[in-house]
């Protein structure tokens, strides 16, 4: 397992990827709450961020993808969930 990157989807508020503790955040996407594809994945909140540097801290090899799910009031849905899950499952 050591000699293979694992991947991870971090389904969250996005992740801002230039914080200079997240180096290996690969790309993303994000979900409006009516499950409909966005680019921009920018964590508006900072938790999303703060659980991807946790685990790249500990997984510095993995491969991680944001899955932004949440809104700047932390609301979702279960068709942005579904269809979060779904992307993740496919990378």
């Amino acid at each position: 397992m050591k000699d293979k990157p694992i991947t991870i989807a971090v389904v969250d508020s996005g992740v801002n990827v230039p914080h200079p503790h997240l180096p290996g955040v690969k790309g993303g996407i994000s979900f409006d709450t009516e499950g409909r594809e966005q680019e921009d994945f920018t964590d508006l909140l900072g938790h999303g961020t703060a659980v991807t540097s946790a685990i790249y801290e500990k997984a510095p090899h993995a491969l991680i993808f944001a899955v932004k799910v949440f809104d700047e009031q932390l609301v979702t849905s279960v068709p942005t969930l579904v269809r979060a899950l779904d992307w993740a499952s496919g990378h």
